[in-house]
């Protein structure tokens, strides 16, 4: 089973965005147990940082942005904040995604972040969602 780092913009345009997007396909996966998502607090904490602003606030209302949160959470395999090592990215506050991921030994990264899609290699790749849904899917085909 792919094990991944989702960067909360993944989350966000999912939670904003089309149900048939590629963010959204991630999320179903991920609710139907297809990967294994491995998070960090400070990631939730970003997350619902993002969804408590004003502009997202008529889809977050009613408690709908923390229901979510709580969701993903509860789907995620909880790992410690990890220590981060500022500069591993060209925007510091992503530092932290990248020390998750390798702290945690992640087989990859999902993102929709410029900054982040820049920092794929070999031993961390950073895939946009509809890469990574491609990833999935292909997994799939070689275990049966």
């Amino acid at each position: 089973m792919i094990r991944a780092v989702v960067d909360p913009g993944v989350f966000i345009s999912a939670f904003i965005g089309s149900a048939t997007g590629a963010p959204s396909q991630l999320v179903q996966a991920l609710l139907a147990g297809e990967f294994e998502l491995l998070a960090a607090p400070m990631l939730f904490d970003e997350l619902a940082g993002v969804l408590s602003r004003e502009k997202f606030a008529a889809a977050a209302a009613d408690g709908r942005g923390a229901i979510y949160v709580e969701i993903l959470s509860a789907s995620a395999t909880m790992l410690d904040n990890p220590e981060v090592v500022e500069g591993a990215t060209r925007d510091p506050d992503d530092d932290y995604l990248i020390a998750l991921a390798r702290a945690a030994g992640a087989d990859m990264m999902v993102s929709v972040d410029k900054d982040l899609l820049v920092e794929s290699s070999e031993t961390l790749p950073v895939l946009n969602p509809r890469q990574f849904l491609a990833e999935l899917t292909a997994g799939a085909s070689e275990e049966q």
